[in-house]
């Protein structure tokens, strides 16, 4: 099979986006993950998935699928449902 010089160029972009994710896998398969890891790792994925001008089309559309279902994850937090108040009151 031949690849064109569009498709080893879009090959080379989405290897390029996905080794930045490598990091972020070592951390979170620790033997022993951490819950306070979870607002990190959703900023660093968010922040890895904005648009650069110089994207083509395809990754564009993966960075903003990754992003919208960060944004639904965001928005489940484990801590959502004791407010500070609530952890003083209860726990005083």
């Amino acid at each position: 099979m031949n690849l064109g010089a569009h498709e080893l160029a879009l090959l080379q972009e989405l290897r390029s986006y996905l080794q930045s994710f490598s990091a972020r896998t070592d951390l979170v398969s620790s033997k022993i993950p951490s819950l306070s890891l979870i607002p990190l790792v959703l900023a660093e994925i968010s922040n890895v998935c904005k648009s650069c001008a110089e994207d083509s089309d395809e990754p564009k559309s993966l960075k903003t699928l990754i992003q919208a279902n960060i944004s639904i994850l965001a928005g489940i937090s484990v801590f959502s449902d004791f407010g500070s108040s609530q952890l003083t009151d209860d726990y005083s």
